[in-house]
């Protein structure tokens, strides 16, 4: 659920919030990567009966939720935004690809 509403004044502060989180996520999820893998590149079980990892698991868990409850909200409030984007970006790309 979304709490801290100071993103929601506007698409950029909006953004800068989401890629604070995909940071977290993104920290979270190398933490968990620098546990062992076996043979088939999956962690051991008994890796993953360590109070450690189940931290480390939980908290990416909570990290990649928020994330993911935050971009729902994101991708609806501002839908309008990002489609003047993505056309600006395109319209963008088009001009440079005639002009080669």
């Amino acid at each position: 659920m979304i709490t801290n509403t100071e993103f929601l004044l506007n698409y950029e502060s909006a953004k800068n919030h989401q890629l604070s989180l995909e940071r977290i996520v993104d920290e979270k999820s190398k933490k968990l990567m620098e546990y062992p893998k076996g043979l088939m590149g999956l962690t051991p079980d008994e890796i993953k009966n360590t109070a450690q990892w189940k931290n480390d698991k939980k908290n990416f868990e909570l990290a990649f939720s928020e994330l993911r409850s935050f971009n729902a909200f994101f991708t609806k409030k501002y839908k309008k935004e990002r489609a003047a984007i993505r056309k600006e970006l395109l319209e963008k790309m088009m001009l440079t690809s005639n002009n080669q």
